[in-house]
């Protein structure tokens, strides 16, 4: 357990949207946002941003010995989480297109060829962007 787990007597924040770990890192967030509705994503962005610098500052006073500073800074990323998990959740996009179905990590084709895969994964992934892009837009008209 770090020094800010231990002063504030709760892990740092890792808001639980979906019942699985918040993504760390700009890209697996900028994967999350393909489930929300695209007219909270700069905000959305805004929150993940300054809640990763607040984890960042903390980590660096946590390093520095100042633990109350880190516990403050600590505490600031656990509230920007719970905004930025409220404004997901508020957000969700729950499948506005009917017949379209969800995302599965097992729905990747199944090929013998490596340029065969290569061309269908591209086109898999092609089509995957077409489905959030009429989400997104069936979404939006409601």
């Amino acid at each position: 357990m770090s020094h800010i787990q231990a002063h504030t007597g709760r892990h740092i924040a890792q808001p639980a949207l979906f019942d699985r770990p918040a993504p760390q890192t700009r890209s697996g967030f900028e994967q999350l946002l393909t489930e929300i509705n695209p007219s909270v994503h700069a905000k959305a962005r805004e929150l993940f941003i300054n809640q990763q610098n607040c984890r960042n500052h903390a980590g660096i006073l946590d390093s520095y010995r100042d633990y109350d500073g880190a516990r403050t800074w600590s505490e600031h990323a656990f509230q920007i989480g719970e905004q930025l998990d409220e404004l997901l959740s508020e957000n969700l996009i729950r499948d506005p297109v009917p017949g379209i179905p969800e995302k599965t990590l097992d729905c990747r084709p199944v090929t013998t060829s490596a340029i065969e895969e290569i061309d269908h994964a591209r086109m898999h992934d092609w089509c995957w962007k077409m489905v959030d892009v009429l989400r997104a837009a069936a979404y939006g008209q409601r």
